[in-house]
């Protein structure tokens, strides 16, 4: 099994691509490691309102975490564990009549899904090597730009 780190959300910002406005949901590890992951603007919005503890919304995600509880599903935690072709694989571990089962996701879904219930997002070790900056880094960054 691969090495996951606990993170926590930092931000959700928005983002220019070169496909238009996108919004980056930041990630933080203990390291002080942030790796953007890019969201639709909808998507972003959804887990904007989770991380600012909107309350049950009627939005999607709000659906599925009432379908879960309906259900006696629980949400035990959501994993980025891969980047392939520019996109991160994700899934949540769900625990139903005892037993856990695991159910690929987005990243954002499983983001958004995490945040509402309180549940831990992990990212694989190899995934944040790969996809993240270091906060010094790019205080670097933003001070050579300025």
């Amino acid at each position: 099994m691969k090495e996951v780190v606990k993170v926590r959300i930092l931000d959700v910002v928005a983002a220019a691509t070169p496909m238009g406005l996108a919004s980056a949901v930041l990630l933080e590890d203990p390291a002080g490691r942030l790796m953007p992951v890019l969201v639709d603007p909808v998507q972003g919005s959804s887990i904007k309102e989770a991380l600012e503890g909107l309350g049950e919304g009627l939005g999607v995600h709000d659906l599925a975490v009432r379908l879960m509880r309906e259900a006696g599903m629980l949400l035990k935690k959501a994993t980025i564990y891969a980047l392939a072709d520019d996109r991160f694989k994700a899934n949540v571990t769900v625990e139903v009549g005892g037993e856990e089962r695991i159910l690929e996701s987005r990243a954002s879904d499983a983001i958004a899904l995490a945040l509402r219930v309180g549940a831990p997002i992990y990212v694989a070790e190899d995934v944040l090597e790969e996809a993240s900056i270091k906060q010094e880094d790019l205080r670097k960054l933003g001070e050579e730009g300025a």
